[in-house]
């Protein structure tokens, strides 16, 4: 078998629904357009880091924060977010 046959046979099968929120990417660039939120006890929020402050390397350096945090980005016109309270949306 060959490096094509081999590749043919095992490569991955990606199905999406109509409407599908979520695509696989790059995690750098993902985080590059991201900003990160804490979010309080109360539900209040508050931006830690705005999108291009954030990659891989970085994103740790927020884990002793009290609470929890979550991350949100804009694609286009429609805000993908998890967590965030509608009024802490950017």
């Amino acid at each position: 078998m060959n490096d094509i046959n081999l590749l043919q046979r095992y490569e991955p099968v990606v199905c999406y629904t109509e409407g599908e929120l979520f695509f696989p990417c790059a995690v750098d660039d993902y985080l590059t357009r991201c900003s990160l939120w804490q979010i309080g006890k109360g539900g209040d929020a508050r931006r830690l880091a705005v999108p291009g402050d954030l990659s891989a390397a970085t994103l740790g350096n927020y884990g002793d924060r009290c609470g929890w945090t979550a991350l949100s980005t804009i694609c286009g016109r429609t805000t993908r977010s998890t967590g965030l309270p509608a009024l802490a949306q950017p």
